[in-house]
């Protein structure tokens, strides 16, 4: 077991993790992966919105920032894997737990974040920790010119969780430094792309993608949760496969909402549909996160899409919570014929 370390550091300081495998296009490997799994990276990530910057933003918010930093690999690149979302979590650190966990620390680590890698060739663990003692921290919007963006250096840090190391461009989001107010890491640069699709193997382009469209993001008890849902097959070929959905309470714990559904696709067909979840009188007040799966029930995720939304307390339901949360009322569309 051996255990590496990259860490993101700010514009102008001295860098001092080396490369271990360099490319003449840019990007570089740490001479491990997570190839062996039969579906790479093939585990969740778990996340601890614990940042305690007054201006950060809510836990949701930062939730948000945290999932837009994984999605940037799995929504811009072809490359063979896929980031899934394990939950909220309240691990704190880089410990080696057996859970891939990204978390903020208020101690100074000497970078703005670092990821942390066990495994021999084998990926078996990754953490990354986020430094909230030297920094301060965005994750609302866009970041001021004395904040680093949780979301830039999410993507940079989920980069190394893949095993990419840094990049000799400075425009990639794999390269060493940041600054103040930086966002453009949000965007992965050819050289991220050639790198993973380099590392992974290449998936060809994304042949089924679904998107969300909450009609609203804070309901209150009792009230309806409407989601309009659009899924594309971008293939020239007839595809079935699932959709389904879950999410995580404001505790962090996680239940199925709906499905597996099966849903037959044309070549190049799109299909939309509207999924309608009723909030019960007795469901949590707070924060939660809507997630959604297509591709092969449970084991083979092909997207993934998701969103916060808040449930609050109406004028007439002031009960304690007994309830888990959603039920659903209907699934109406040619997607849910």
């Amino acid at each position: 077991m051996r255990t590496l370390s990259r860490s993101l550091f700010v514009a102008g300081c001295l860098l001092v993790a080396p490369l271990l495998v360099s490319s003449a296009l840019g990007y570089a490997f740490c001479n491990m992966s997570w190839n062996w799994q039969t579906y790479p990276m093939g585990e969740d990530v778990l996340l601890n919105p614990n940042c305690i910057d007054p201006n950060v933003g809510t836990q949701n918010q930062q939730l948000e920032a945290y999932l837009n930093g994984l999605e940037a690999w799995n929504n811009e690149g072809t490359a063979d894997f896929i980031f899934t979302y394990g939950g909220r979590t309240s691990i704190v650190g880089n410990i080696h737990d057996g859970h891939n966990v990204a978390s903020f620390v208020n101690y100074n680590t000497g970078s703005i974040a670092t990821t942390y890698i066990w495994g021999g060739y084998n990926i078996s663990e990754c953490d990354v920790i986020f430094n909230d003692y030297s920094y301060s921290w965005n994750a609302d919007g866009w970041p001021l010119s004395n904040e680093m963006d949780v979301w830039n250096i999410a993507a940079h840090e989920f980069g190394h969780f893949l095993c990419l190391d840094h990049s000799s461009y400075s425009a990639a989001t794999m390269y060493a430094y940041a600054s103040y107010g930086e966002t453009y890491k949000r965007d992965l640069y050819f050289d991220d792309i050639n790198g993973i699709v380099a590392l992974y193997g290449s998936a060809g382009s994304q042949d089924i993608i679904i998107q969300f469209q909450p009609q609203s993001t804070t309901i209150a008890r009792g009230d309806t949760l409407k989601i309009d849902v659009t899924a594309t097959n971008n293939s020239s070929s007839s595809v079935s496969c699932t959709f389904w959905t879950t999410a995580f309470l404001p505790n962090g714990s996680l239940y199925d909402v709906f499905g597996p559904f099966n849903v037959n696709f044309s070549p190049s067909q799109t299909k939309n549909g509207t999924l309608k979840h009723k909030i019960p009188n007795a469901a949590p007040c707070g924060d939660f996160m809507y997630n959604g799966y297509i591709g092969q029930y449970t084991y083979d995720k092909w997207d993934m899409e998701h969103f916060a939304f808040t449930v609050t307390m109406s004028g007439d339901n002031t009960g304690p919570a007994r309830a888990r949360g959603l039920t659903t009322v209907s699934a109406t569309g040619e997607l849910f014929e």
